[in-house]
């Protein structure tokens, strides 16, 4: 398996964006084990409330 591209504390964008998704960044609270294709899983916090939300690797950028 791959490493990890994120570590927990850095700010990250969902890049996957809808209606739905905020155009803001989110940090890295916790790292998460792959899902059942291998592609890690990330725990992030909204920088503008406390809202957390689950999200895979593939779904995020710097």
């Amino acid at each position: 398996m791959a490493t990890r591209k994120f570590k927990v504390g850095q700010l990250v964008r969902i890049q996957k964006s809808s209606a739905q998704t905020p155009k803001e960044n989110f940090k890295i609270v916790l790292l998460m084990p792959a899902d059942q294709q291998d592609i890690y899983q990330y725990r992030i916090q909204s920088s503008l409330d406390s809202h957390q939300r689950m999200a895979k690797e593939t779904d995020l950028s710097l």
